[in-house]
């Protein structure tokens, strides 16, 4: 019998693609990107919040985190597009804009509700202000991820056809 028949079968195995062993568990990539991006956001956000709004703001981070953990396993292959794109947004926190953005956009809306107080640049003091505002901020910073994942997703898609054809 050669190597490769099934000795349960005694059919011929089809040659099958390796997976890829190597990658790491979507919990744990989410767990890892989720650190990486906390330093610029929270910073921003602590400047800009008081008393029960950190507290908020603390709860709005855990929440996000709970939220993505979550997806890795009911998704876990799109969460691996986010996480591959979140590396980038981690590496965007040195020149800040898409942080100072979507932090701007989370307290203006918090603003607008009225939970947080008026002036140029408002300060988060009430603990669902906060909240609001580390939600609205995390999902667009993940949006933002997702979509630097997808392309990255499609350019290494394009490379791999162009090196077959």
């Amino acid at each position: 019998m050669s190597r490769w028949q099934d000795q349960d079968f005694a059919g011929i195995l089809a040659r099958k693609p390796i997976k890829r062993v190597s990658e790491t568990p979507p919990v744990r990539a989410w767990t890892d990107v989720n650190a990486v991006n906390l330093p610029v956001p929270l910073w921003m956000g602590w400047i800009m919040g008081s008393d029960s709004g950190r507290v908020g703001m603390v709860l709005g981070v855990v929440v996000v985190y709970l939220i993505g953990r979550r997806i890795c396993f009911t998704s876990p292959q799109e969460m691996r597009t986010v996480t591959r794109g979140g590396w980038l947004v981690a590496a965007l926190q040195f020149f800040p804009i898409p942080q100072m953005v979507a932090g701007t956009i989370g307290v203006e809306l918090v603003r607008g509700f009225a939970l947080a107080q008026p002036g140029e640049l408002g300060t988060v003091d009430t603990l669902l202000g906060g909240f609001l505002a580390t939600l609205t901020t995390g999902g667009i910073l993940v949006v933002v991820a997702a979509a630097f994942g997808a392309a990255s997703r499609g350019l290494r898609r394009a490379a791999s056809l162009s090196t077959e054809g």
